[in-house]
């Protein structure tokens, strides 16, 4: 056994500045070291005792983790080793060793896990805990495809982040193969989630009616004038006057972070005044009538889209059909005029020659696209 060295409280000044080659115990973490090689790279290692014999093993790189994150992960570790886990082999000793799937999982969770960005875990954890519901209690070992494929196709049926599920479930495979050499690792080439790829759906004449007819005011509002969800979201009544709509330059900016000149101005149309004198002015914000903007909107759209019957769209999907069909021949609306609905700038040459706000032209398009909807859904039996 190597002979012990004074342990020093290291903080993140002490990591950085240290040079010497050699071994710096951790005060305020049992086993934690900061190792530095004659070379000068550094990292974290933390020395154990395990079934009576003297190991170690490497944490990271000091500029992979953190002091912090070095802490965290050397104490989930040694608390595996309480409980009779081997850091390297990856499973308990004894007759009692519990090599269920809930087992491995938590322990994925305390000793890698926490070493990775909220937003990493939270995606993790979720695809875990589905796992682990389903086949929390059979061994690691008898652990088969079908079983992740399941929940990565329920995944794609219900749209909660089949990719996401897919990717967790794989690393977590991978983890297990790495610490038991023996394991057959089912997970191995497996196929990417055959989900819905945004970015390419238009919704149909016949599909928007659906949506509409749901009553949903925000998924009303898109249709109708095509603009971001966060646009409608944010809208409050004093945005609203007795023509027209107004989204302030200072919103427009920030979620499209970069400069704007002017308001984004939508002309109030028949179709818009019946959906607006529906909604109850009880707070500032126009969708929910609330003092606070409305949230939750994954699960408005999960909602909306069990209502309407089809599930393959998103509600940036509702803006992109705007723009698609906004351009039809029956509307009289050109490329130019239809990238201004959308707040979106000129382009090219465009952008050099074409000054013109096309302000009357934007309000014709809005206006016969209100009539095009009203004639579809019929919801105005008194607006000519």
């Amino acid at each position: 056994m190597p002979m012990k060295p004074d342990a020093i409280l290291l903080n993140d000044r002490i990591v950085k500045t240290k040079s010497a080659p050699g071994e710096y115990p951790d005060r305020d973490c049992p086993g934690l070291r900061l190792l530095i090689q004659p070379s000068g790279a550094k990292s974290w290692l933390l020395r154990y005792t395990f079934a009576g014999k003297y190991s170690s093993m490497k944490i990271a790189n000091v500029g992979e983790v953190s002091l912090k994150e070095a802490r965290n992960r050397a104490t989930a570790i040694r608390r595996g080793i309480s409980e009779g886990v081997d850091p390297k082999a990856g499973r308990a000793s004894g007759n009692d060793r519990d090599d269920s799937v809930a087992s491995q999982a938590r322990l994925y969770s305390e000793l890698h896990l926490v070493s990775k960005s909220k937003s990493t875990r939270t995606k993790a954890e979720r695809a875990l805990a589905l796992l682990v519901s389903t086949i929390g209690g059979k061994s690691y070992r008898d652990l088969k495809r079908p079983d992740v494929q399941d929940i990565v196709d329920n995944a794609v049926r219900r749209k909660e982040g089949a990719t996401d599920h897919r990717k967790a479930l794989v690393a977590f495979c991978h983890w297990i193969a790495k610490r038991d050499p023996t394991w057959t690792n089912p997970c191995e080439r497996m196929p990417a989630a055959s989900e819905y790829i945004p970015g390419d759906r238009v919704l149909s004449y016949d599909e928007i009616v659906k949506v509409w007819n749901t009553g949903d005011p925000l998924c009303q509002l898109l249709i109708l004038i095509g603009c971001r969800r966060s646009e409608i979201a944010l809208l409050q009544w004093s945005e609203i006057g007795p023509d027209a709509i107004t989204i302030p330059i200072e919103r427009l900016q920030k979620l499209k972070k970069g400069k704007r000149k002017s308001p984004h101005v939508i002309p109030i149309t028949p179709m818009i005044r019946f959906l607006l004198d529906r909604l109850p002015r009880t707070g500032k914000f126009v969708i929910n009538g609330a003092g606070r903007p409305p949230t939750g909107h994954s699960k408005r759209l999960t909602k909306v889209q069990k209502a309407c019957g089809f599930d393959n769209w998103s509600l940036h999907d509702l803006r992109r059909s705007f723009r698609t069909h906004i351009v039809e021949k029956k509307f009289g609306c050109d490329v130019a005029t239809a990238e201004l609905l959308l707040t979106h700038k000129n382009q090219g040459v465009l952008a050099v020659y074409d000054h013109h706000n096309r302000a009357e032209e934007m309000a014709a398009a809005w206006e016969a696209w209100s009539r095009h909807i009203q004639s579809l859904t019929r919801p105005l039996k008194a607006v000519a």
